[in-house]
Parts: structure tokens; sequence; C-alpha cells
């Protein structure tokens, strides 16, 4: 996984709990991948390795909200076009419905909320990821990798919760 260099040393700058549940997803991820025709094991691993990538910004560290945008921002630059996709489909898996997404309800987000709701939104300041979700998300199609990572990140969270 030589591709990976810059992902791996970005990964060692990750500070405890994040470097051991980004490992713990990389790991199951790549344990689910293996049960999967046509699913590669060791893609999977980094895709887990790189879901929360973003949680090593110090813009995230002050509002961890924005791990998803920095993470995609992140391999973005670094020109992981197969990867970018990772930090932002973990946290928000309803794809083609964003308004349904449970924690982050957003009026901008939601067709069917009201113009008065939209503006009273909007007057409390509009951040980056209001804007910059639905336009890499919306109509996006979730991957077998997507997926996966998702899975992996709830169960390993469900168990790191009971070794805590």
């Amino acid at each position: 996984m030589k591709r990976y260099a810059d992902v791996y040393s970005i990964f060692g700058a990750f500070q405890e709990p994040w470097q051991r549940h980004c490992q713990n997803v990389a790991r199951l991820s790549q344990l689910i991948a293996k049960t999967i025709d046509g699913c590669d094991d060791q893609f999977a691993y980094v895709y887990g390795l790189v879901h929360d990538i973003g949680r090593s910004t110090e813009r995230s560290k002050k509002d961890p909200r924005f791990h998803c945008v920095d993470g995609f921002l992140i391999l973005d630059c670094l020109g992981y076009d197969e990867l970018k996709m990772a930090p932002l489909t973990h946290s928000f898996p309803c794809l083609s419905n964003l308004s349904l997404v449970p924690g982050y309800y957003n009026p901008l987000w939601d067709p069917d909320a009201s113009i008065m709701d939209k503006q009273r939104y909007a007057e409390k300041g509009i951040h980056e990821w209001d804007t910059f979700i639905p336009e890499h998300l919306q109509g996006y199609k979730a991957t077998n990798y997507d997926i996966i990572i998702l899975l992996a990140d709830l169960m390993s969270a469900r168990s790191e919760e009971h070794t805590s």
C-alpha cells in the first residue's frame, strides 16, 4: 500500500483515542470486505483508516462537526479521489435525503422547510458545512466501501464504549 504513504504519515500524527479508533475501523473494514465478492480488503483497510482523518485539524478539535469536511479536503488536496468520500459518508449516511440525517437537521438541506425556517437558521450564521455537505453528497451513490466503514465505525464505537 505504498500509494498511501501520505495517509500513513498523517495518521501517525493522530492522538488517542482517535488513532486506536481508526485502526479498529480499518481492521473491521478489512474483515468485512473479505466476505464481499469484488471488494478489495486492503483498500477497505485504508478507507477505514482515513474516515476520521479530519479530526487531526485544529478546526475540528474546536468544533468536531468539521472533521468530515476537513477530512474530505485533506484527502482531496493529497489527490486521493478514491478515498475522499470516506469522511463525508460515514458522518452523513442518509445520502439521498440529507434532511433525514439524525442529529444534523438543517432547514437549508430540506426542500420541504419553510422560507421562514431557512431565514431563521441562516440568521444564526451559515457554516461552511451547511453548503459543503449537500454540494458533495446530494445524489452521491454510496459504494460498498462507504457502507462497510459505516458499519465498522458503528461496531468499533460500540465496542470501545464497553472497553473504556
